[in-house]
């Protein structure tokens, strides 16, 4: 499985990190071996809602690529041009995608 962590500035991490946690973790046993993801953004570099920054791997990509997008909450969500950015991107998805809202993820 290929996932998609979409990162954006004013994220909260602690949404983003606790699903990471749970996936790395999937390729400790067998059922889940083979499990990839990529943190994807719109720019290089994200920052959180309290000033941290990461470096995210895949900028701009096409999330269709992806077998699920994970979208964590966040105050950079309620930023026209952040949400507005996020939404075309997963405008590209498939159907056959599977979107995860979390927390206060994705409320379009």
């Amino acid at each position: 499985m290929k996932i998609g962590l979409i990162a954006f500035d004013g994220i909260t991490f602690l949404d983003l990190i606790g699903f990471y946690d749970v996936i790395y973790r999937l390729n400790l046993f067998e059922e889940g071996k083979g499990t990839t993801w990529d943190f994807c953004g719109m720019t290089e570099e994200i920052t959180d809602e309290l000033g941290l920054t990461i470096k995210v791997n895949k900028i701009k990509p096409d999330l269709s690529n992806y077998d699920l997008i994970f979208v964590p909450g966040g105050w950079g969500q309620e930023s026209l041009d952040s949400m507005m950015n996020l939404l075309l991107g997963l405008n590209k998805l498939r159907m056959s995608n599977t979107l995860y809202p979390f927390v206060r993820g994705l409320y379009y």
